[in-house]
């Protein structure tokens, strides 16, 4: 019989996320276009506290964008199959010019001066609308951590960019629209190809 570790409380849970959310450069991102063909690639991204959204970088011309312009669901899952992040939510474009400078600082030292530029780049802001994490099948009964935009276990000192009644943060003022639950996407489909250089974008 194989034994695993206790399960962890939601209340771990919830700030295991949020540190991994913090500290990690790199995340596998799912999307679909209208017509339902899936594309999943992994990109770079910002946890973005002050507004409870995740940010990342494409091309405009990327299956990615365009499955999610001008916005979208999205599905996006961090760390590995035996600790796992599953966020599902939207995704807004913003164009380069638009961002604002203290996000885009805080982007590049994330990723070492990697500050994409030009009419080529976009990026998506994504507010989360449902967050799961587990790690081994002891782990799946208490999975839900924030259901419809909110966290289902009460704030913590350590949480930032999060309301009174322990919602996500307002996404900036790219942000609208409606929010969605069960992100598109999945395995095989279209493989984006530019979509990155190391986990940022491929091409120069």
């Amino acid at each position: 019989m194989t034994e695993y570790e206790p399960p962890r409380s939601r209340e771990q849970r919830k700030q295991d996320v949020l540190d991994r959310l913090r500290q990690d450069e790199d995340a596998w991102v799912a999307t679909a276009s209208p017509d339902g063909v899936p594309t999943l690639v992994p990109l770079s991204f910002l946890w973005e506290d002050e507004t409870g959204t995740l940010v990342m970088a494409t091309r405009r011309t990327n299956p990615t964008a365009v499955n999610v312009t001008p916005h979208g669901l999205i599905r996006v899952t961090v760390g590995h199959t035996r600790d796992v992040v599953l966020i599902e939510g939207e995704a807004r474009i913003v164009d380069a010019a638009n961002l604002p400078t203290a996000t885009r600082d805080a982007f590049a030292a994330k990723l070492r001066g990697w500050s994409p530029r030009g009419p080529r780049w976009v990026f998506l802001r994504i507010t989360p609308r449902t967050v799961r994490a587990w790690r081994e099948e002891n782990e799946l009964a208490d999975r839900d951590l924030m259901h419809t935009g909110t966290w289902l276990v009460c704030p913590t000192d350590s949480d930032s960019g999060l309301g009174a009644e322990g919602t996500t943060g307002p996404g900036g003022r790219e942000q609208g629209g409606q929010g969605g639950q069960g992100g598109q996407g999945g395995q095989g489909g279209q493989g984006g190809q530019g979509e990155r250089r190391g986990a940022r974008d491929r091409l120069p």
